[in-house]
């Protein structure tokens, strides 16, 4: 399998349209379908963004070694799945103040589910449970 195999699989894979990579990678919609087709080869820098964009390593884009995914985890809803790499993508950000606001925006949108969430955890944690014997 070549690279614009690798790269049109994961494509189908993420659902993601080639305007939503677009607008995630930077990478014209254009570009992604000749990559795809394998009609001209990328740019060092785009397969950079693919690798990370789609959580492979550039050996396995380039050279078809190593894991498909590294611990990609399956969303079946494609909203979720979507609203996950955005989400991942700006974490990814290398301004550290865009990952700061991100973070902070996540616990403000979820604060009432991620309290929920860790009380749930604490509650099966190993800490939580004593050896009285």
């Amino acid at each position: 399998m070549q690279f614009h195999e690798r790269l049109a699989k994961l494509i189908v894979e993420s659902k993601l349209s080639h305007k939503e990579i677009e607008k995630l990678t930077g990478i014209s919609a254009g570009n992604i379908s000749y990559y795809r087709n394998g009609k001209i080869k990328p740019s060092f820098d785009a397969i950079l963004k693919f690798a990370k964009l789609f959580n492979v390593s550039t050996d396995y884009l380039l050279l078809g070694i190593g894991e498909e995914n590294n611990n990609i985890i399956s969303i079946s809803d494609p909203d979720l799945e979507y609203m996950t790499l955005i989400l991942k993508h700006m974490l990814d950000d290398p301004d550290p103040d865009m990952r700061s606001w991100v973070r902070r925006q996540f616990k403000y949108a979820f604060k009432d589910y991620l309290e929920e969430y860790e009380k749930k955890q604490h509650e099966i944690s190993p800490e939580s449970t004593s050896d009285a014997g």
